[in-house]
């Protein structure tokens, strides 16, 4: 980490994303990336880890080291990863903070795959299940909340006619 990546890290704190890439070399070394949205609205990285293993514990450790290359916790509102819960459990253990916990987000990319599995595995109609990708993308693009309560109610509304009741009940938990 250089002197940049802290001035980063320290400035653009409220969003933290953490990402880990799995296997793609001849050692199958995995590398864990830490990124911040900078005042370009940009992920912008601040740290690395390469290692040969990415669970909870090697998380921690990273995280640790991290906290003590800085001199002090991060605190942060948002942590945004995959699926895994190992990224958040090992910052928000380390990183402990008088404030609230960050609210834990998935990034788009992985709320759409799990919408395309879920949607393969509990769609009935075929032309529905042809037809989630569109109508999600649009939901999960758009910005103007009101036009996103409409259009998440307008789908909701059209799986409950369908009778999509097992993918309805997936999306409104």
């Amino acid at each position: 980490m250089n002197s940049i990546m802290e001035k980063k890290l320290r400035e653009f704190k409220r969003i933290i994303c953490i990402d880990g890439t799995h296997g793609t070399n001849r050692r199958n070394w995995d590398l864990t990336v830490v990124l911040v949205k900078d005042e370009n609205n940009m992920g912008f990285p601040v740290s690395f880890l390469l290692s040969n293993r990415l669970d909870q514990a090697v998380q921690e450790f990273f995280f640790r080291a991290l906290q003590e290359r800085l001199g002090e916790a991060i605190n942060t509102e948002f942590i945004m990863s995959d699926d895994d819960p190992k990224y958040f459990n090992a910052w928000t253990k380390v990183m402990k903070s008088d404030h609230l916990l960050p609210r834990r987000l998935l990034c788009t990319w992985h709320v759409i795959k799990n919408w395309n599995i879920q949607g393969r595995a509990k769609l009935k109609k075929i032309e529905n299940k042809q037809q989630i990708k569109k109508q999600m993308q649009a939901i999960l693009k758009e910005t103007n909340i009101d036009r996103f309560r409409e259009l998440k109610d307008n789908y909701f509304q059209h799986l409950a006619e369908e009778g999509e009741d097992e993918f309805l009940k997936y999306l409104q938990k």
